[in-house]
């Protein structure tokens, strides 16, 4: 299935994934992806997802 690019960044993506699992999983679990999410935004969150290369991560 083709999918349009886009210029979201990883780091707007993470950030709607992360309120996505606000609903989805336990408080104690969300604070944790929290944690790790604002770990990775410095480094990552300016990249757009297209840009993003395995080694990245």
């Amino acid at each position: 299935m083709f999918v349009e690019p886009s210029n979201e960044t990883f780091g707007i993506y993470l950030e709607n994934w992360l309120e996505d699992k606000k609903t989805q999983v336990r408080p104690s679990t969300w604070k944790s992806y929290r944690w790790l999410v604002r770990r990775i935004l410095p480094y990552l969150g300016h990249v757009p997802i297209t840009n993003l290369k395995p080694q990245q991560l």
